[in-house]
């Protein structure tokens, strides 16, 4: 007998045993080594007498000496004791005999969804004793033997599901989403018994009971302490990868499993959309309509259809395209065993007993089902959406009018309306460049216990602003192409100089009649920009280019309905691209809100992210012209410049042909809407809500060219019956700017930009190295676990 195996004939602490398939993981050495021996807590130097006195004197947290709190905590406690999974010590025989390792905090009670309370430990409570601070539990722990890289994933669970949602081809088939639970997660893993005592905690007393103190020792990881998530994903995302792996076997070879019909039989017919054709609603009288289809797909199942297993802490998601009644029993199985192989079944037997919360079965949560909530958003996998669930809609608007009402709010409450705020940003990517203002007010003032912003108008603003974008943003699901962006549909090029700024727009997937525009800055605005003859200038070159590329969307959105459209722009601005992409600028308060605009028109056109790509100047040049065509200075072929729109058109025809012999067409932008944007460069801040409300009226000069007539006829941008596009793409004749304005161009745009959208692939097991990102997460890593 090996020594390896030797060492793990002893019995399983815990309900944490890796089996089967789960074996061959990477990670099963790691994973019996805490099944046997426990997740090893190193949580700094132990506590003196005086230190542990003065910390069950304290007591548990106020919210758990509420007697119904109180009540409800010692029957679970009671009920982890008789399971062997916590013990009971009076504290004075503890303290006669006191352990090494001991720490004692306050345990917390937090109201929960799906009982009364959530029992969490809290390990970032640090005493102060004469005068002394002594650091928490959690401050002492060292990364020392844990398993950190288990959390690598979780960030990249929700953009996963998104991506593969938008990127996937549409059709007729659904996407079909389920989820499983594993019930009382952390306490399925222990610790060594010589680590107990690092989360002691005080048994709360009812009242009337004046008996000596309780100190209560759980053996298993405990919600509150900050290493154990890391030691549970381990475990969950071993199971996850055992899953996949099973996912990706022949279907139909996977042995049944006892809870399969959990998740393909519906629970309540409420749970499934009553217009779908559900799979778990065929019968024996259906199933012959699908049996060619059937058929075809068991055929070429492997290929045909798209699956995603993803697992966050305890919350074990699959995601299929698929309508394929065999395919989903395959895939059920393999979420199933995937599980069992990581936690295994009880030993009674009883379905109540199992790793996976068999309440949640039978609530509905594993069924099979076109809409269903996971983490927080309810998924549509006809339609293609998702929305936050009204009643968290309803939290964050009562919480941001009181924060604006009372104009204070303490730091803990700020941090958690900010962490629900950046959770309901995932839909809407202009909350970002709003969000960003927040969190550096609460950095600057973290340690504070209570906020104050009275005299604060841009905290206010952006509060303001936020809860005006969330009601619009709420108002109807976000559909996941608007999250995603892909190969541009149309093509732009800008630029921006002292003078004024123009741009183009060119066809990219998608036809339309080649646009130039131009606007020329009014003198006030062109005075105030800094340069060595103006050092006392408040405007920059790059807040006029961020105003170049807000002019270059408006623009386009008067021309095309951009309604989950992809859109690439071209700029030879750097700042300009970077605020563009982290969707705010650290800098100039002025880019800020210029980006803030062009993020509000982006998720009121319900259209995908912008891309912003850098073009070198010299390759930037029908922008150039454009925006330099104002003044003796400009950039045009006329000796004779005149400053007419009609010579302006006549120039850049001759500098810029088009193929087919076309001409191009110039827009103007009405001067109410340029105005907003002269506001904004002015320091005069526009109402979110005058950018979400703009005029829909602009106007396009008729073609004028070689072959054209010399009249100049003007037509409103706003009439899709005269902007029809051309039925075949029309596309300068380039001599600098041929690779970008091309289908490769739109393309680099795409790969340039794509990083901060597209999550990485998953590997075959979470201890690999990740990869970089990559197109498509639809044929994610395989091999073996």
């Amino acid at each position: 007998m090996s020594e390896t195996q030797s060492k793990y004939l002893g019995a399983v602490r815990g309900l944490m045993q890796p089996s089967g398939p789960a074996l061959s993981h990477p990670a099963a050495p790691m994973l019996l080594d805490f099944a046997h021996e426990g997740c090893p807590a190193k949580t700094g130097n132990d506590w003196s007498l005086e230190l542990l006195d003065e910390a069950v004197q304290r007591g548990a947290h106020p919210s758990a000496r509420d007697p119904i709190a109180a009540a409800a905590l010692i029957s679970e406690t009671m009920r982890k004791v008789d399971e062997g999974f916590a013990r009971i010590l009076p504290w004075k025989v503890l303290r006669e005999q006191l352990p090494t390792k001991l720490k004692v905090s306050p345990i917390a009670a937090i109201p929960h969804k799906s009982r009364l309370f959530r029992m969490i430990l809290d390990l970032s409570y640090g005493f102060k004793l004469d005068d002394v601070d002594y650091p928490s539990v959690n401050d002492g722990t060292t990364d020392e033997a844990t398993p950190m890289t288990s959390m690598r994933e979780l960030g990249s669970v929700l953009p996963r599901i998104i991506h593969a949602m938008a990127t996937t081809p549409v059709d007729s088939t659904p996407f079909l989403f389920a989820k499983l639970d594993i019930k009382d997660g952390f306490w399925r893993m222990v610790v060594p018994e010589d680590d107990e005592y690092n989360f002691a905690y005080v048994l709360p007393q009812l009242p009337g009971d004046e008996s000596d103190p309780q100190i209560v020792i759980p053996s298993s990881l405990q919600m509150g302490w900050k290493h154990s998530p890391p030691f549970f994903c381990a475990a969950s995302e071993t199971g996850r990868d055992v899953g996949e792996h099973l996912l990706h076997q022949t279907v139909g070879s996977l042995p049944p499993h006892p809870f399969e019909t959990h998740m393909l039989d519906p629970v309540d017919p409420d749970l499934l959309r009553d217009s779908t054709d559900h799979p778990a609603s065929w019968d024996d009288a259906t199933l012959p309509d699908y049996s060619d289809k059937l058929q075809s797909l068991l055929e070429t199942h492997q290929a045909d259809f798209f699956k995603l297993l993803e697992v966050y802490v305890d919350d074990f998601i699959g995601v299929l395209h698929s309508d394929d009644l065999e395919v989903l029993r395959h895939a059920t199985r393999a979420m199933l065993h995937g599980i069992h192989s990581v936690f295994p079944p009880p030993a009674s037997g009883l379905p109540e007993d199992d790793p996976i919360s068999y309440k949640k079965l039978l609530a509905g949560d594993g069924i099979w089902a076109v809409r269903k909530e996971v983490l927080g958003w309810i998924f549509d996998g006809i339609l293609r959406t998702m929305e936050l669930p009204p009643e968290k809609i309803e939290k964050i608007m009562a919480s941001l009018a009181t924060a604006i009402s009372q104009k204070r709010l303490p730091l803990k409450e700020f941090r958690t309306l900010l962490g629900k705020l950046q959770h309901a940003a995932l839909a809407m990517p202009a909350g970002k460049s709003i969000l960003t203002p927040l969190h550096k007010f609460v950095e600057a003032n973290k340690n504070r216990r209570l906020l104050y912003f009275p005299n604060n108008p841009i905290i206010l603003e952006a509060l303001r602003d936020i809860r005006i974008l969330l009601r619009e943003s709420t108002s109807r699901p976000t559909h996941v192409r608007e999250l995603v962006p892909d190969l541009p549909s149309y093509i732009g090029f800008c630029d921006a100089c002292k003078r004024g700024a123009g741009g183009v727009w060119i066809s990219g997937n998608k036809n339309i009649n080649p646009i130039v525009w131009r606007v020329e800055w009014p003198a006030d605005i062109q005075a105030r920009l800094v340069s060595w003859s103006n050092p006392q200038g408040d405007l920059t070159i790059n807040d006029l280019e961020m105003a170049g590329l807000l002019l270059e969307y408006l623009v386009l959105e008067l021309l095309v309905d951009l309604k989950h459209e992809h859109v690439a722009a071209w700029c030879d601005n750097t700042s300009t691209v970077s605020w563009a992409r982290r969707m705010t600028s650290s800098r100039s308060r002025i880019g800020h809100r210029l980006v803030r605009a062009l993020m509000m028109r982006i998720n009121v056109n319900e259209a995908s992210p912008l891309v912003t790509v850098s073009i070198q100047g010299c390759r930037n040049d029908m922008a150039d012209v454009s925006s330099r065509s104002f003044g003796p200075n400009s950039k045009t072929s006329s000796a004779n410049f005149e400053t007419t729109h009609h010579s302006f058109l006549q120039n850049f025809n001759t500098q810029f042909p088009l193929e087919q012999n076309a001409s191009w067409r110039l827009f103007q932008l009405s001067t109410k809407l340029s105005s907003l944007v002269f506001s904004e460069l002015r320091g005069q801040p526009q109402t979110m809500d005058s950018w979400r409300r703009l005029t829909r009226k602009g106007n396009a000069i008729g073609t004028l060219g070689n072959n054209s007539a010399s009249t100049v006829t003007w037509t409103p941008s706003s009439d899709p019956s005269i902007q029809k596009p051309p039925s075949i793409p029309c596309k300068p004749l380039l001599h600098l700017s041929d690779v970008e304005a091309s289908a490769e161009g739109g393309e680099l745009a795409l790969k340039l930009f794509k990083s901060r959208y597209v999550p990485s692939a998953r590997t075959s097991n979470w201890l690999q190295s990740p990869t970089r990102a990559t197109k498509t997460v639809s044929h994610p890593a395989t091999g073996k676990p």
